[in-house]
């Protein structure tokens, strides 16, 4: 074989001089590590398939048809060998409605796992927690099952419950707009969490609520009798929500101020739910059509991109 000039593309030709032929050499594994890093980049980018398929000169059709194949391939993260001077950020995506949730732990830097299941739970946060090593503590939005195997896999490992879930979850207990004393002031000590830096706004903070309980004791308390359909007699709390948004701050002071006086735990799960959730979602959006197990492959695709990591593909 010789060299025989270019073609249109400027690629070499070769020219057999025994059977008067002249051809290109194909690198397929070029061509593949050309097309998964297109497919990468479609998943993780802006561009839509028509203004891709348009850009290389392809038909829409033939493009997709390309892409299929990398549907089916399972991306997987790169494990820290070593993470006991991080804290580690723990939270989850709903990617397909209420079908499909992918479990995603970072630290304040990087993404180091996920994990597609088909709810959150004590299990499936076991399998994903007993792939790491010890953290230097950990960051949730305090969901039951992660608690528990937080607890079994790490035994007195610090936990920061995500304050901003706990205001949430106490404005949507009492409404932003309370109808009695009792709720708004509780929701305004909600509120006052973002505020608290330091131990002696804590202690402050931890007064205030103990003034509020204290004050208010027989009105979260107070009960109401009901009468079920079978005749029986029963009771609920009169001020049921109340009671409600009560106990979750109640059950969440334990974990709820780990970050004062360690600047380096965060208080939210922010760089979860802003740093990554929301570009995912925003993708998942972009692609809107697609099926559940390919809406995970495009969270899986930018969470290996923003991991920084060479893609590892198991078949």
């Amino acid at each position: 074989m010789q060299k025989y000039g270019k073609t249109a593309k400027h690629t070499t030709r070769w020219y057999c001089r025994f059977c008067h032929k002249s051809s290109i050499r194909k690198r397929s594994d070029l061509t593949e590590k050309y097309r998964q890093k297109l497919f990468s980049s479609w998943t993780t980018g802006n561009q839509n398939l028509t203004e891709i398929a348009h850009e290389k000169k392809l038909s829409r059709e033939t493009l997709s048809r390309r892409f299929s194949k990398y549907y089916h391939q399972k991306l997987v993260p790169i494990i820290p060998v070593s993470l006991a001077n991080d804290v580690l950020i723990c939270d989850g995506i709903h990617t397909d409605g209420k079908f499909e949730v992918v479990l995603i732990v970072r630290t304040k830097k990087v993404p180091v796992y996920w994990h597609a299941v088909p709810y959150e739970s004590y299990m499936t946060w076991l399998s994903v927690f007993s792939q790491l090593p010890r953290p230097k503590a950990i960051v949730g939005d305090g969901q039951k099952g992660m608690i528990a195997a937080i607890r079994t896999v790490w035994p007195g490992i610090p936990f920061q419950r995500c304050i901003a879930h706990v205001e949430r979850l106490v404005r949507l207990r009492v409404s932003c707009h309370p109808t009695t004393r009792a709720g708004y002031e509780l929701l305004r000590l909600s509120t006052y969490l973002k505020t608290v830096w330091t131990r002696r706004q804590k202690r402050r903070w931890l007064r205030a609520f103990k003034h509020w309980r204290k004050t208010y004791k027989k009105t979260i308390d107070e009960k109401t009798t009901i009468r079920l359909l079978s005749g029986r007699k029963s009771w609920r709390y009169t001020h049921g929500r109340l009671h409600s948004a009560y106990s979750l701050l109640n059950n969440s002071l334990p974990n709820l101020f780990t970050y004062v006086g360690h600047w380096d735990i965060p208080r939210t799960t922010n760089l979860v739910e802003g740093g990554i959730n929301a570009r995912i979602k925003e993708l998942i959006h972009r692609h809107r059509g697609l099926t559940g197990e390919k809406k995970k492959i495009i969270a899986f695709n930018y969470l290996l991109k923003r991991q920084g990591k060479p893609t590892r593909n198991v078949t």
